[in-house]
């Protein structure tokens, strides 16, 4: 992976609609991902909720790998996700 590409996490449950259709559009737009499946009630959903500050899946985090080491930016859930993913890059504005 190129320095500073960003990937994804996705932490979701298996059966969860939004989380597959977050999948879904990374793969849409050819971007690299990693799904983390957390079933509900389970001590690494809550653990995650935590860390996030998110109280529903799926969770996404940008994660950008760079020489010094790794950056994560915490995203939302797929209509955050969604709307990032429509916003023009800097080198797309006029």
């Amino acid at each position: 992976m190129a320095s500073g590409q960003p990937s994804y996490r996705i932490v979701a449950w298996r059966t969860c609609p939004w989380c597959v259709k977050a999948q879904e559009l990374l793969d849409s737009q050819n971007l690299t991902y990693e799904v983390e499946y957390c079933e509900r009630n389970t001590e690494e959903l809550q653990e995650a909720k935590k860390r996030n500050n998110w109280s529903t899946v799926p969770m996404i985090t940008a994660v950008q790998y760079f020489d010094e080491g790794i950056q994560e930016t915490f995203i939302g859930g797929y209509d955050n996700l969604a709307q990032l993913l429509s916003e023009p890059s800097d080198g797309e504005r006029g």
